[in-house]
C-alpha cells in the first residue's frame, strides 16, 4: 500500500513548527531538523510519498538528503525549498532530475501545501505505472512459461529442476537480485521452442547430437534472450540467459555488471551439474567433471555446489499412494500411451502430487524416487572460514 506521509527537513525549528501548525490538519506530515535525522528515519522503516527538504543546512544539504532519498526510494516525491542565492543549485538539481519541484524562501503555507498535493498525485501516478509495469512482467513471464510447458515439456522440466537447484544456492549465499537468478534459470530454456521435438528429446535422453543439431541447440540462448529483450525489466535477465554457454573465463569482458556476472556464472554451473546428473551420474562425480573445466565454470562456484549438493540419495521404488512432497523423481513418468505427464529429476510438490493422484489409474507403478539426506560436514575453523564467491564475482 502506497504511503501518504509526508516528510519535512529543516534545521530551523521554528519553520518546521509553523509547518506542522498550519499544514497538520491537511496532510500526514512529520517532521526532521537534519539529514541524518532524516535518514533514520528512512532506516527505521518510515515510507514517505513526498519528501520536503531545505537546501542549506548544516552536515547534509537538501541535494545531498534527496540524492540519497532516490537512490533508496525511487517513487518518493522530493522538493527542495531554497533562498534567493540557491536558485543556481535548485535549477541544476531539477535538470538532473533529483528533484520534483523547489519553492522559494520563505515559503507559505499554501504555496507549500498546493506543491505537496501535487507531490502526492506524482507520488500515485508512480506507484500506480510500478504496479501496472509488475503486473506487466508476471503476467508475461506466466504466459511464457505457459507456452514452454504446452511446446517443449522436457524443456519446462530442465528448467524447473534448475530453477529449483537455483532457489537453494540464493537460501544459502548472499545474491543480490536473487529475484533475477530465479527467474533467468525459470526461462533459461525458453528459446528451446524453436527446437525440433527430437533434438531436444535426444538431449533429455542423454544422447550425443549430431552436428548439425548441436549447432541449433547451441543458438537457443540467444533465441530466448531475444525473446525476453522486448519485454520491460528482463534486459537484464535475458542477457544473463544469452551467456549460459560461454565461457566463465570470458564472462567479464562480455558483461560489465558483476551482479550479472555473477548470475551467469551460477546459472552456467546448475545447468551443467542438472544435465550432469541426469545422465545417472553421481552428484560427486558430476562435481568433479564440473571443477576439471575451471575455463568454463567458476571454481568457487562449483565448490558452494559441492556444499550445498553432496549428498546420500536413497532410491526408493513407491506406489503413487506413498509418495510425499520433496522427494525426487529417477524416471519419467508417462501414461499408458506413452505421454509424458512429468520429466524426471522433479522436484515433488503437492500440485504435482494432486495432478498425478488424479490420474493414477493410467500411470504404470510403482514409481522411481530418491529421498535427500543432507551430508553433514564439520563447522570450518573461523581462521580457515572463506568466502564460496570472490568479492570479483559477488555484487554488492
Amino acid at each position: 500500500m502506497t504511503s501518504k506521509k509526508v516528510l519535512i527537513v529543516d534545521d530551523e525549528s521554528t519553520v518546521l513548527e509553523l509547518y506542522l501548525l498550519e499544514l497538520g490538519s491537511q496532510f500526514d506530515v512529520e517532521i526532521a531538523e537534519s539529514g541524518q535525522q532524516a535518514i533514520d528515519l528512512f532506516d527505521a522503516g518510515n515510507q514517505y510519498a513526498v519528501v520536503v527538504s531545505d537546501m542549506h543546512m548544516p552536515g547534509m544539504n537538501g541535494a545531498e538528503l534527496l540524492n540519497i532519498v532516490q537512490q533508496r526510494c525511487p517513487l518518493t516525491t522530493r522538493i527542495m525549498l531554497t533562498g534567493d542565492d540557491q536558485q543556481e543549485v535548485a535549477i541544476k538539481a531539477v535538470n538532473e532530475g533529483q528533484i520534483f519541484r523547489f519553492l522559494s524562501k520563505p515559503c507559505t503555507a499554501k504555496t507549500l501545501a498546493s506543491a505537496l498535493n501535487a507531490g502526492l498525485e506524482q507520488n500515485r501516478l508512480r506507484g500506480a505505472e510500478k504496479e501496472l509495469l509488475e503486473q506487466t512482467l508476471r503476467g508475461s513471464v506466466s504466459l511464457l512459461v505457459d507456452m514452454l510447458t504446452v511446446v517443449q515439456p522436457l524443456a519446462f522440466g530442465r528448467s524447473s529442476r534448475v530453477k529449483r537447484l537455483v532457489d537453494r544456492v540464493c537460501e544459502h549465499t548472499k545474491i543480490g537480485n536473487s529475484w533475477e537468478l530465479r527467474l533467468a534459470a525459470m526461462l533459461s530454456q525458453i528459446g528451446c521452442v524453436s527446437l525440433p521435438d527430437d533434438v531436444v528429446q535426444s538431449f533429455h535422453d542423454g544422447g550425443v547430437l549430431k552436428a548439425i543439431d548441436q549447432i541449433e541447440f547451441n543458438k537457443h540462448p540467444d533465441f530466448g534472450a531475444r525473446l525476453l529483450g522486448k519485454i520491460p525489466r528482463l534486459e537484464r535477465i535475458s542477457r544473463v540467459i544469452a551467456a549460459q554457454f560461454k565461457l566463465f573465463e570470458d564472462l567479464p569482458r562480455r558483461m560489465e555488471d558483476e551482479t550479472e556476472i555473477q548470475h551467469a556464472a551460477i546459472l552456467a554451473v546448475a545447468l551443467e551439474f542438472d544435465r550432469l546428473t541426469m545422465t545417472n551420474m553421481s552428484v560427486n562425480d558430476a562435481i568433479d567433471t564440473l571443477r576439471r573445466a575451471p575455463k568454463r565454470y567458476s571454481g568457487e562456484i562449483v565448490a558452494m555446489f559441492d556444499e550445498l549438493f553432496a549428498e546420500q540419495m536413497q532410491s526408493r521404488e513407491l506406489k503413487l499412494s506413498e509418495l510425499r512432497v520433496g522427494m525426487l523423481l529417477e524416471d519419467d513418468i508417462k501414461d499408458d500411451r506413452g505421454a509424458m505427464l512429468v520429466t524426471r529429476g522433479q522436484e515433488i510438490s503437492e500440485l504435482l502430487l494432486e495432478r498425478l493422484l488424479r490420474r493414477a489409474d493410467s500411470i504404470t507403478q510403482p514409481i522411481h524416487v530418491s529421498e535427500v539426506c543432507e551430508k553433514v560436514t564439520p563447522p570450518v575453523p573461523q581462521a580457515a572460514a572463506t568466502n564460496v564467491i570472490s568479492d570479483q564475482v559477488v555484487a554488492g
